[in-house]
């Protein structure tokens, strides 16, 4: 079981990465370019798509939704006490960032569909939704609060396509839930093509800086964000599925996903502001090879 997950989810995400290594060596490719093509195209692409394809009573949707946002919450206040250590101080964005937003779209999905089964996908793909959505309105505002006005900032989020991908998706959703009514194919093609390619860009795009990166510095960090990712994030979610009585297979999900290594797209967007993206960057490179042990064992304790 354990050589299987390694093999199936964990070395694939490697060999991305390498080839994105690889690539930077051979023809130093423009990490500005392709950190722009997964923030608006791949990203947006990938939201729109799995709203308008996930499949959820209000109930399951209700309580998915309230454990991820109360669960990102607990840690957000959790990382933000960290950065009062001296050493983190610098680093606040991305630290509490890495605590919150996990890799689960291209580690998440197969990993669940391992461990728990594939009628489980649909629950991480309605994580992604919320987590997206989270990420490219509290996370830019995090970014952009000391540079710009509140008036500025507003009208940088109205910048932002995956906040039109995801209202219109959702508005699509309800219309097809409500009327019947179906997006045509002309549309749902080209853009499942685009939201399949967000995985193997992104891990390209995170190989490339993987490859300019001092993987001395920053330890301190990234040991922090380690350890609040992959021990620290399992622990408040089994407290939670405790002290809420959630119900089997639902409390394994949550329990497995709150493992995830952190979400590539801190990557981009820290790419994409010019903050700390050597961290970002670190964090999910080590916190991905870490998460192939820490997620072993939470398999084995509860599988």
């Amino acid at each position: 079981m354990l050589g299987h997950i390694f093999v199936s989810i964990i070395l694939p995400v490697f060999v991305l990465i390498g080839i994105g290594v690889l690539l930077d060596r051979a023809f130093k490719l423009d990490v500005t370019t392709l950190s722009k093509l997964n923030f608006y195209v791949f990203v947006p692409a990938l939201s729109f798509v799995k709203i308008i394809e996930m499949q959820f009573s209000a109930g399951q949707v209700g309580i998915i939704v309230g454990f991820t946002v109360a669960h990102m919450a607990i840690l957000f206040v959790l990382a933000s006490g960290l950065t009062l250590l001296p050493g983190l101080k610098g680093h606040r964005t991305v630290l509490t960032q890495s605590a919150i937003f996990t890799n689960c779209g291209n580690f998440g999905i197969p990993f669940i569909a391992l461990a728990v089964g594939g009628e489980a996908v649909g629950v991480m793909a309605l994580v992604i939704v919320l987590q997206n959505f989270i990420m490219f309105t509290f996370g830019i505002w995090q970014f952009e609060r000391k540079k710009h006005g509140t008036g500025r900032m507003m009208l940088n989020f109205f910048k932002i396509p995956v906040v039109y991908a995801v209202f219109s998706g959702w508005l699509l959703h309800y219309l097809a839930g409500r009327f019947n009514f179906q997006t045509p194919e002309q549309v749902m093609i080209p853009l499942r093509y685009l939201s399949d390619g967000l995985i193997p860009l992104a891990l390209l795009t995170l190989g490339v800086e993987l490859s300019r990166s001092q993987m001395a510095k920053n330890v301190f960090p990234v040991a922090a964000s380690s350890l609040i990712r992959l021990v620290v994030s399992p622990l408040v979610a089994i407290l939670m599925v405790s002290v809420f009585h959630t119900r089997e297979p639902l409390s394994i999900i949550l329990i497995f996903a709150s493992g995830f290594p952190v979400a590539v797209n801190v990557f981009i967007l820290a790419t994409e502001y010019g903050k700390d993206r050597h961290f970002a960057s670190q964090s999910i490179f080590w916190t991905t090879i870490l998460s192939a042990f820490t997620l072993s064992f939470l398999v084995y304790l509860f599988k």
